[in-house]
């Protein structure tokens, strides 16, 4: 697939009735989502690079969406090339549905090798918030977890260390993003969740 083909593919999706912008095509978000799933299983992972690559170039907010979504995948055999787009993509974010497309593919990324939590960190200091936003985000799945192991404790506390920081930050898209973080543990974890409202450590 060619990215004029992904393009026009994209633009067909947009509904008779939208009002395109000039960085927006104004597809629905379900209809991208389906359509860049189809493109993730129909693709090797070399084309899916490439064409994520290309994708990011465009002007339009959904075909950077699209780029994240062709690589939001859990298990790969070598995810150093995933990575490093990710690394690429941070820094540019300047929207929140495109933070936490990038931030999905992160946080898989992120389980398949947690000593990436060093380079997670710097993020969580960048000085746009949209960038701060993805790399909490990244963060999730151990929000998620019902039965962490002690290792996975670790790592969780160490992102609440981070949202006790970013739960007063000046981006309400970071706020947002600590507010939904604590919303997953309060499922799984309450008492957890609870403490860090008290303002109370890990046991």
């Amino acid at each position: 697939m060619t990215p004029e083909q992904a393009l026009a593919q994209l633009s067909a999706l947009v509904p008779e009735d939208a009002a395109p912008g000039r960085h927006e095509l104004g597809v629905p978000a379900a209809a991208l989502d389906t359509c860049a799933r189809g493109w993730r299983q129909s693709l090797d992972l070399g084309t899916r690079l490439r064409l994520a690559d290309a994708l990011w170039q465009q002007r339009f907010a959904e075909a950077r969406i699209a780029a994240a979504k062709l690589l939001t995948q859990a298990r790969l055999d070598d995810d150093t090339a995933v990575w490093e787009r990710v690394r690429t993509w941070l820094p540019v974010i300047n929207r929140r549905d495109l933070a936490d497309a990038v931030a999905a593919v992160g946080e898989r990324r992120l389980i398949a090798l947690p000593d990436r939590m060093d380079e997670v960190e710097r993020w969580i200091a960048a000085p746009r918030g949209f960038t701060r936003r993805a790399a909490f985000l990244m963060t999730q799945p151990w929000a998620r977890m019902t039965h962490p192991k002690p290792a996975d404790i670790v790592i969780r506390e160490r992102a609440l260390e981070w949202a006790m920081r970013l739960r007063a930050d000046p981006s309400r898209e970071v706020r947002h993003a600590v507010q939904t973080w604590l919303a997953r543990l309060k499922r799984h974890d309450p008492e957890r969740a609870a403490a860090f409202v008290r303002g109370k450590p890990g046991e």
